[in-house]
């Protein structure tokens, strides 16, 4: 069995016998990965890092993430504000998104 196949059904299995582990997949899939839930449809890199996470308890950050989303005004300006307090990494791909596409303009408001 190749590589990704045994990481896709290490996935499948965690998510099928835990349901912690079912919730920090959705949240990994929905915050990382774009919405995609389907560990078919990701590269071996992409699994090897969710199982590292889970396994040293990474997960909780990105749950939290995931959580406040789910809480989050309805706006999607709203959001990126959100999203830009918490997490330095996705502020600073806003902020290289505005400047690349949006002329520098960084407030997603305006």
């Amino acid at each position: 069995m190749a590589m990704k196949d045994q990481l896709v059904m290490q996935i499948k299995d965690l998510q099928r016998s835990d349901p912690n582990a079912k919730q920090a997949w959705t949240d990994f899939s929905d915050t990382q990965l774009n919405g995609v839930r389907d560990p078919n449809r990701q590269d071996e890199m992409t699994l090897t890092n969710f199982l590292t996470l889970f396994a040293n308890g990474g997960i909780a950050a990105i749950s939290q993430q995931a959580a406040s989303f789910r809480a989050a005004p309805a706006s999607i300006q709203d959001k990126i504000k959100i999203l830009q307090k918490s997490d330095s990494v996705a502020k600073q791909a806003w902020g290289d998104f505005a400047d690349s596409q949006l002329g520098g303009m960084r407030d997603p408001m305006k």
